[in-house]
């Protein structure tokens, strides 16, 4: 430990009598390191992070998928929820949730609420207790709706001032009154689309013993999360799950497609959804970006090593061992290294309150992402690898000297110049490999986002604003106001006349379901004239409710037909338009207009719904989703209780914003307004995920490059510093200058090229690895992979040019002399 300490003195005082050595060396492994460990708290947090709730390794999504596709989006049905309780042994407790939308009414304000109905076990499923009054309890679930709720401590700390006495007050829903029984902990985190959901209030679920007809198989509306039993293997539950599956086709033959089966999927992987291999890419892509710091750094510690050979000779002829003065240049790289980290640590900090702001509202854990001990640990280890990447050759070059050659004054260690300009050339061709890997990557993701960016939507989206209500629905008919058809139908009516009546205001629509939505509404239907032989057999759509102006204040243009009227209402026939995709899907003749179909209930057929026109297709999942077949259904002949209100203006729509929500209040002062959004950012936040790795690794890029290119130009300068002799005897013996000057710059663009034609081939083989996140564009696209290596070695041509400039301009009489 003493040499220890003595190598560690020694070391700050050579770095503090170096300062602009250190200053470059600190700044690029801080920029290396830290932007490896901003990336790395994302990940830890999202991806390594356990999920915070009781055993998580033990908990497990359930889901349902078919042969052909997975048409209701992994939901399953009561009875199915039943199966499972009654026959699946490998499960230790399972439940079930759906979400649930509704009004805060009653209180000193009106909003807009998120809660979920969820089987009586969820709490317990999950681990969790509240920290005042209790859970639910299996006797809260009996016959009828049990009218109990327990909310969220944000909920609590908002409208009931933290009052410690909540338990056993009401809470007023949708005009039906809630007893409170529980508040929860204000680190707890509820499932939904994504982990970290803010959620409100938590309902038990009245879908068993509701005063409804028995639910139906085809009916799949539930979310089902299980706890195994302790010890149970994941493979050994999945193959019960295929068992129970085989045995219900058998049994229920007439409601099962034969390819159907019940699927199990750790929830941890449910919860991070798709984004592993985008943080995974954007993982590796600063792991390259610190390589090539290391390079850069380790150029600069072996120009530093040649600097010091003399001293190193000293050194070894009064005792030292190689092995001593390794372990010596090693603690300087540590030092600095660690060093770097910890300001790399900072940087990270700093670096994350940035991305917040950059990143996706939809990116998994959000919540819960920032620097722990793990992310600490990752740092400090980082710091030992570079500074031990950097430093090992250069400290092994380093005492590689002819002791005798280099005490003489005046001599020169040839051999050992040409193993550092060998090894530094090395380091260069290094680098540009990596810069080149790093610049298709980007190349390839800004076209994908150039291309999603492009595509056409199937509507205008400019100067159009969009509001979303969605209307109380009590359990009790007498204590609300929008119970029947009737009442919700003329409450919408009257917000599109006074909202088409604003000045300024084009055209005002409605629809349950906005396109880009994540919300989505699959219908099974039967159509007219074709065989049904089996659920295989079922077409399938997606389902919105519009009212007649929809379709123009959209800007969606007819193809053929007619847009709906507002004589299609209850009264009249049924009616359905269909977007291009459904035409030409089920119908050969891609023509429908005429034709019939009937959207299957849970329990019955539906009424025959005569297609009376066909529109563009819209991108309702996503600008970069497949198109489904859709189909639009008249409001006005079965009102749903949610509807957006899509408003076009002649300008801005933002300054109409406070004049149409005030038409609403007009309406009804009690209804809730949220959502107030213009369709542009809208579709602008639809594409945010993918804008944030785009726009990361572009940056990560950029660093590679200016890396790179700061390393060809200091290898060069040093190169022809060290060749001034040689360049003058040239001169003097009759070279021109434009001779000369191809030389140098030759030498500079051999290296490029080596590295850029060894980074090509690397590109080539690790593209594939971005095939996920590309779109309209291939893994190999020629364009990128043409123009990239262009542009790089245009930057190495500079890099190059300006010291072989400088080296060709030496005076040959001066160099000589100087010897």
């Amino acid at each position: 430990m003493r040499g220890f300490f003595q190598d560690l003195r020694y070391s700050a005082r050579i770095l503090f009598k170096s300062p602009a050595f250190t200053l470059v060396t600190l700044l690029t492994l801080t920029i290396g390191i830290g932007a490896n460990t901003c990336i790395f708290t994302i990940i830890d947090s999202v991806l390594l992070r356990p999920l915070p709730y009781k055993d998580p390794e033990r908990l497990v999504s359930i889901s349902n998928s078919f042969a052909k596709e997975n048409l209701d989006h992994g939901l399953l049905s009561v009875p199915e929820l039943e199966d499972l309780q009654s026959q699946a042994e490998s499960i230790e407790a399972l439940t079930a949730y759906v979400p649930l939308h509704v009004n805060l009414t009653g209180a000193i304000r009106t909003e807009r609420l998120s809660g979920m109905e969820v089987t009586t076990s969820y709490f317990s499923v999950l681990g969790v207790e509240p920290i005042l009054g209790r859970g639910f309890l299996p006797e809260d679930y009996q016959t009828g709706i049990t009218e109990i709720a327990i909310i969220s401590h944000n909920l609590w700390e908002n409208l009931f001032g933290r009052d410690p006495n909540i338990i056993g007050r009401s809470l007023i829903l949708d005009y039906d009154s809630y007893t409170i029984i529980g508040v929860l902990p204000r680190d707890f985190r509820a499932l939904g689309n994504q982990l970290g959901s803010d959620f409100d209030v938590w309902t038990p679920a009245g879908f068993k013993t509701a005063p409804f007809p028995p639910p139906s198989r085809n009916d799949r509306h539930l979310s089902i999360v299980a706890r195994l039993r302790k010890g149970t293997d994941l493979n050994r539950a999945r193959s019960e799950l295929k068992t129970i599956s085989r045995r219900l086709i058998q049994d229920h033959a007439d409601q099962y497609d034969s390819g159907w089966s019940m699927e199990l999927t750790p929830l941890h992987d449910v919860v991070i959804g798709n984004v592993r291999p985008a943080l995974l890419v954007l993982l590796s892509a600063v792991f390259l970006v610190l390589l090539i710091a290391c390079a850069n750094v380790a150029n600069l510690m072996l120009v530093r090593a040649i600097r010091r050979q003399k001293e190193m000779a000293l050194r070894t002829a009064l005792g030292a061992t190689a092995l001593r003065l390794i372990r010596q240049l090693l603690c300087e790289s540590l030092l600095v290294s660690l060093i770097g980290g910890g300001l790399g640590y900072l940087v990270a900090i700093f670096g994350l309150k940035v991305l917040f702001a950059l990143s996706p509202p939809n990116l998994p854990r959000l919540h819960e992402i920032g620097p722990n001990s793990s992310v600490l640990l990752f740092t400090f280890g980082l710091s030992l690898f570079a500074g031990t990447a950097f430093g090992l050759l250069p400290a092994i070059e380093a005492t590689r000297t002819n002791t005798i050659d280099m005490i003489k004054e005046g001599s020169a260690n040839v051999s050992t110049g040409t193993r550092n300009t060998k090894l530094r050339n090395l380091f260069v061709i290094g680098q540009f490999a990596l810069a080149l890997m790093l610049l298709v990557g980007a190349g390839l993701l800004l076209k994908s986002f150039w291309n999603v960016r492009n595509v056409n939507p199937g509507f205008n989206p400019q100067n159009l604003m969009t509001v979303e209500l969605w209307l109380p629905y009590p359990n009790k008919p007498e204590t609300g106001k929008y119970f029947r058809r009737d009442q919700r139908a003329a409450f919408f009516d009257q917000i599109l006349e006074r909202v088409e009546a604003l000045p300024g205001v084009k055209s005002a629509g409605m629809i349950s379901l906005l396109p880009f939505n994540t919300e989505r509404a699959d219908r099974a239907i039967t159509i007219e004239g074709q065989e049904y032989r089996g659920p295989q057999d079922l077409a399938h759509a997606e389902s919105r409710s519009v009212s007649a102006n929809y379709f123009l204040s959209m800007g969606i243009p007819l193809i053929t037909g007619r847009y709906f009227t507002k004589q299609d209402d209850e009264k009249s026939p049924g009616v359905v338009i269909i977007n291009d995709a459904m035409s030409r899907h089920y119908w050969s003749d891609g023509d429908a207009v005429g034709k019939r179909l009937r959207i299957r209930r849970p329990q019955s057929e539906g009424p025959w719904l005569t297609v009376v026109g066909i529109v563009r297709n819209v991108k309702s999942q996503g600008l970069d989703a497949e198109t489904l077949p859709e189909m639009y259904l008249p409001y006005l002949q079965q009102p749903p209780l949610n509807m957006t209100v899509a408003v076009r203006t002649d300008n801005n729509p933002k300054a109409l914003a406070r004049a149409v929500q005030g038409k609403i209040t007009e309406v009804d002062a009690d209804q809730p307004i949220y959502n107030v959004a213009i369709m542009e950012d809208i579709m602008a936040v639809s594409t945010q995920r993918r804008q944030f790795s785009t726009l990361l690794l572009s940056i990560f890029a950029v660093i590679a490059l200016v890396l790179a290119s700061i390393g060809i130009y200091g290898v060069l300068s040093y190169s022809f510093a060290q060749r001034k002799r040689e360049i003058a005897v040239r001169m003097a013996v009759g070279a021109s200058r434009p001779e000369l000057l191809r030389m140098v710059l030759g030498q500079g663009m051999r290296t490029a090229l080596i590295g850029l034609g060894i980074g090509l081939v690397a590109a080539f083989a690790l593209s594939r690895a971005l095939v996920g996140l590309l779109f309209g564009v291939g893994a190999t696209d020629p364009a990128v992979f043409i123009a990239t290596p262009i542009a790089l070695a245009i930057v190495a041509f500079l890099g190059s040019y300006i010291p072989a400039q400088r080296a060709v301009k030496v005076d040959p009489a001066t160099a000589l002399r100087q010897g």
